[in-house]
This record gives structure tokens, C-alpha cells and sequence, in this order.
């Protein structure tokens, strides 16, 4: 015969952790998270740099690699986060532009001489760019 089941109370109801009073309104908490996301608005094309350096170095070294569905991977990864991090922060193209990246990388684990110019056009640096071919 199956066992009866037991009801658990835990020790510490979430209610008992959480202040009842005090705190800023609803009001202050919006502007708090606002400044917030204002500030790291201000760093983002610092960090998009930095990804997209990222993301060019490790096209870079993909031919020469052993490891090729590790180096797909981190590929996918870097490009994952900057479609998340361009939509987040008001930069819609380069959003589009990795979302499609991470389509293309999505079910591969190894990249062809083709598959690779597919990516170069994803990525290529701009003569503009910190970033240099």
C-alpha cells in the first residue's frame, strides 16, 4: 500500500523575511531602476566592443581549431549574449543581426569554408571599428 503524504511547513514563511514597512514607494523604486538601467545604457557600446572583439577572434581562430564544437559553442554564446544585450539596451540592429547569428550556430558543430563566410558577413569589422580583419 503507497505511503500517505506528508505536508512540510517550512521553518521560515517568506512572509517572515520580508519588511511590511518602510522601503522606497513604488514611485522611487521606478525612478531608482531607471537611473540604473540610464547607467549601464552609458557602458553598453563599451561592452558591445568588447564582445564583438570577442566574437572576431574566436571566427579568427576557428579554422585552426581542434575543438571545433566547443569553439561553435562559444561562438553561439557570445553572439547570444549580445542579441539579449542589444535588444535590452535600445540597440535593435545589432540585436537582429546576432539573433541571426545564433539561428545559423544554433544546431551546427562544426563550420565549414562556407558556413564560415556566412558568419564573416555577420561579424566583419567595419573599417570604423576598434576591431580589425
Amino acid at each position: 500500500m503507497a505511503e500517505q503524504a506528508k505536508v512540510i511547513q517550512p521553518p521560515r514563511p517568506l512572509r517572515n523575511k520580508v519588511k511590511r514597512t518602510g522601503g522606497p514607494s513604488p514611485e522611487q523604486a521606478i525612478m531608482r531602476a531607471l537611473n540604473a538601467a540610464e547607467d549601464l545604457i552609458e557602458n553598453y557600446q563599451g561592452w558591445a566592443v568588447d564582445d564583438l572583439t570577442k566574437l572576431w577572434q574566436a571566427f579568427v581562430d576557428m579554422p585552426a581549431a581542434k575543438e571545433a564544437p566547443k569553439r561553435v559553442a562559444n561562438m553561439f554564446e557570445i553572439a547570444h549574449g549580445i542579441r539579449g544585450e542589444g535588444g535590452t539596451f535600445g540597440f535593435p540592429l545589432i540585436s537582429a543581426v546576432a539573433d541571426s547569428l545564433c539561428k545559423f550556430l544554433e544546431e551546427r558543430r562544426a563550420l565549414t569554408a562556407r558556413h564560415l563566410e556566412v558568419v564573416k558577413v555577420h561579424i566583419r569589422p567595419c573599417g570604423r571599428c576598434s576591431v580589425r580583419n
